[in-house]
């Protein structure tokens, strides 16, 4: 039970820090927590002017992998929720605002799934 409290606690952080305006580089926790491993090694001289790659170095590796995964998907998610929403304001507002000739025109969205079912 506490890993799944700790799993949604982490999917509300990403979704929070992804869905705030404006997305910056600066401003983005989620890529400092993928860069705090790197700046622990560079902290502790992790390198050691050693060209291989050591245990520390492949545990970072390995967590940017597997966090900047996540990230991104999640942020797929997002992405593709926020344009299903606004894809449901257009056909439900959005298109009668526009001059009368475009008024019976449809999302993108709503074309592809009609296209899909070949109606």
């Amino acid at each position: 039970m506490r890993q799944m409290a700790l799993l949604e606690t982490l999917r509300q952080f990403v979704d929070w820090d992804l869905r705030r305006k404006p997305i910056t580089t600066a401003g983005n926790l989620t890529l400092l927590i993928g860069v705090l491993p790197w700046l622990a090694l560079i902290a502790t001289d992790g390198r050691r002017g050693s060209p291989t790659l050591s245990a520390p170095m492949m545990a970072a590796i390995a967590f940017d992998l597997i966090w900047f995964s996540y990230v991104g998907w999640r942020g797929w998610l997002l992405f593709q929720q926020a344009a299903a929403r606004a894809d449901r304001l257009y056909d439900c507002k959005g298109k009668y605002a526009l001059p009368s000739e475009y008024a019976d025109t449809e999302s993108a969205t709503k074309a592809r799934r009609r296209r899909r079912k070949g109606s």
